[in-house]
């Protein structure tokens, strides 16, 4: 009778455990809006992405993010008006700072991917559009497990300021 107690212990003890190693390895994801800001053009913009995040531990995950930035700009030199917009498919990777039972948790990604830039020219109206490498660098902050704060370098030279919700 006892074998069979402490095999019951061991068993429901090794199948709670698993949960909640399966529980720390979920998909998750993070929809996100910013204030898009071009680092050598002036102007302003607005970013819209979602981040879907698989957590392989507690202090790494693998990080995606399909992004869009829009924004208004003056060309470095010239001081044009253009209008700039850019698409981001990026993978990479998530490192936690802290413990993940922390009300305030930082971490940082750093991602790459395919970039699609286009600009218009709204005094020429010329159109110029390309694709390339891509890459977003960030500081962010995760507040109760549910919300986001954070600063993002993107390519292709936005300095994007972003709010997120955790799905």
């Amino acid at each position: 009778m006892r074998f069979y107690l402490l095999f019951l212990f061991f068993f429901l003890t090794s199948t709670i455990n698993a949960q909640e190693e399966q529980k720390a390895k979920q998909l998750e994801a993070t929809v996100t809006v910013g204030w898009a800001i071009p680092i050598l053009d002036g102007g302003r913009g607005f970013h819209l992405g979602i981040n879907p995040n698989f957590s392989f531990s507690d202090f790494f995950a693998i990080e995606g993010q399909l992004s869009y930035a829009y924004a208004n700009i003056n060309k470095f030199i010239i001081g044009d008006p253009a209008k700039a917009q850019a698409a981001n498919a990026l993978i990479g990777g998530r490192i936690y700072i802290l413990e993940n039972d922390r009300d305030f948790r930082p971490y940082l990604n750093l991602m790459g991917g395919i970039l699609y830039y286009f600009e218009k020219d709204k005094t020429t109206q010329v159109n110029s559009s390309f694709f390339s490498l891509g890459l977003s660098a960030g500081l962010y902050m995760q507040i109760q497990k549910r919300f986001t704060i954070g600063i993002a370098g993107e390519t292709p030279a936005f300095l994007v300021l972003k709010v997120g919700y955790n799905l």
